[in-house]
């Protein structure tokens, strides 16, 4: 059977920020990437608490974004997480990890792979 693994890696430095097997360890939602938290590093990205409030969760969100070559986080955000979603259709993303399923030019490089 064919799975399709989602790699995030940080376009300055190539690390993998995460990693995961589609409908295991990552969810596919709105467009969008939602890992598990244990398949996700974020040391030495920066933190913004409260960025964003999307009014379909009721929820605020946490932003990161990757720092670029001087260690100032670029413009826009490589990923969030929702820490609290009184929205019960979208109570499984509480405490995900959501990335972009594309390129922003947030530092962030996708691949999807058939293995």
């Amino acid at each position: 059977m064919t799975q399709t693994q989602i790699t995030i890696k940080d376009s300055t430095d190539q690390k993998i920020i995460a990693q995961g097997i589609l409908g295991q360890d990552v969810l596919k939602v709105e467009g969008n990437f939602y890992f598990y938290g244990q398949k996700v590093d974020l040391q030495g990205l920066s933190k913004k608490e409260k960025a964003y409030h999307c009014p379909i969760k009721n929820s605020d969100c946490d932003y990161y974004f990757v720092n670029d070559d001087q260690g100032k986080p670029m413009e826009t955000e490589l990923c969030w997480i929702y820490s609290k979603i009184p929205n019960s259709l979208f109570k499984q993303l509480e405490n995900m990890v959501g990335f972009y399923s594309f390129d922003r030019g947030n530092g962030a490089i996708i691949k999807e792979k058939q293995i």
